[in-house]
């Protein structure tokens, strides 16, 4: 309630919060835990903010989430990785490296520039 409109304000497209031992990446929220509808995607209106814990490389195999899962998560992992970020002026893409088994577990890409935003996700662990 406190955070989501400065992130709306500030067009904030990802937030990384840490702590937790895990790896999580919710939906690009735009505010109380609603997700932004495929309309925001395709009309170019900034779309929500994509929350990530990314702690995942001191992981403990901490269980703290809930159950069953809420809508709003894309992407959860209890294993010891890493969060690589890459980008550009009219790109974001940020990718999850788990260890167990070593390859990309989770991947989304934020793209800008004079074309309507949009953002690609691909769920890459099968």
């Amino acid at each position: 309630k406190i955070l989501e409109p400065l992130f709306r304000k500030y067009q904030v497209d990802v937030a990384f919060w840490g702590h937790q031992h895990q790896y999580e990446r919710l939906c690009a929220m735009v505010s109380d835990f609603t997700c932004a509808s495929e309309k925001n995607v395709t009309s170019g209106v900034t779309l929500g903010t994509v929350h990530m814990v990314v702690g995942n490389a001191g992981n403990t195999y901490m269980d703290p989430w809930i159950y069953p899962e809420p809508k709003y998560v894309k992407y959860r992992s209890r294993s010891f990785g890493v969060t690589t970020v890459t980008s550009d002026r009219s790109f974001l893409r940020i990718d999850y490296h788990g260890a167990i088994p070593e390859r990309v577990h989770d991947s989304f890409t934020i793209h800008k520039g004079d074309e309507p935003v949009s953002v690609t996700m691909k769920e890459a662990y099968a």
